[in-house]
């Protein structure tokens, strides 16, 4: 028996030649990435194998060599960090020791301060920038008028371990008008210190350091000398001059 031709079907022979055309345009793509990737494994596989000729054709006296070389880095590495840690450890720390107010129930009150090198070598060019103020608790920011008290205090060479007392006069009367005020904590005194410094590695410091009178601590009042609580001390490297 013999089939009878089947009835052509535009529609779905464009169906199938778009089907066919797209399988086509995809393995072309594949086949193109394929191409791509065996061509980057070829130059990847000759690279490799020209630095493994070039290593194999070395002599033993050239492994010596890289030998020596790499090992020097590493040792001029570690003595670099080792000198690092060396210098953080010897160089100059300057602080402040304390700070104390005598005659403070009097009408001439003094502040007084010590200056102190913590460190294990000498710190130079050694300067000191004082200026105290009342604060309310309320306030944001320091009153202008602390710039009015700003003293500097040059010491220069500053061996370790030495302590050097620093005064600052402060103006008569200065704290009578404060002293109910400084009872109720609703103001605080503050003496703050600048102090920049060279030390003996040729490196320059600036050192922040804040002291606070905190009424409820004062335990000698009798005496009339009261000793300020350190606050804030904030040093960073700074360029020498």
């Amino acid at each position: 028996m013999i089939d009878s031709p089947k009835t052509p079907n535009p529609k779905k022979d464009r169906q199938s030649d778009s089907a066919v055309a797209h399988k086509a345009k995809k393995n072309g793509g594949a086949a193109k990435r394929n191409r791509a990737g065996q061509y980057y494994y070829e130059i990847t596989k000759r690279f490799l194998c020209r630095i493994w000729n070039g290593l194999k054709s070395r002599s033993a006296e050239q492994w010596i060599a890289i030998g020596t070389w790499v090992l020097a880095c590493v040792t001029i590495g570690l003595l670099v960090e080792a000198r690092n840690a060396s210098e953080h450890r010897l160089r100059a720390y300057m602080g402040i020791g304390e700070v104390f107010i005598e005659r403070f129930g009097t009408k001439d009150p003094d502040i007084r301060m010590t200056m102190h090198n913590f460190g294990l070598t000498p710190a130079d060019n050694v300067i000191a920038f004082t200026h105290h103020y009342f604060m309310k608790d309320s306030a944001s920011a320091v009153p202008e008028k602390a710039r009015e008290t700003t003293r500097e205090h040059v010491f220069g060479l500053f061996d370790p371990g030495k302590q050097n007392p620093m005064e600052i006069l402060p103006k008569k009367d200065i704290f009578s008008p404060q002293e109910q005020s400084l009872k109720e904590h609703t103001t605080t005194f503050f003496v703050d210190t600048i102090i920049t410094y060279k030390d003996a590695f040729e490196r320059c410091y600036k050192r922040f350091v804040s002291h606070h009178l905190n009424w409820d601590l004062v335990t000698n009042r009798d005496k009339m000398v009261m000793y300020i609580t350190p606050g804030r001390s904030i040093e960073s490297q700074i360029t020498c001059k």
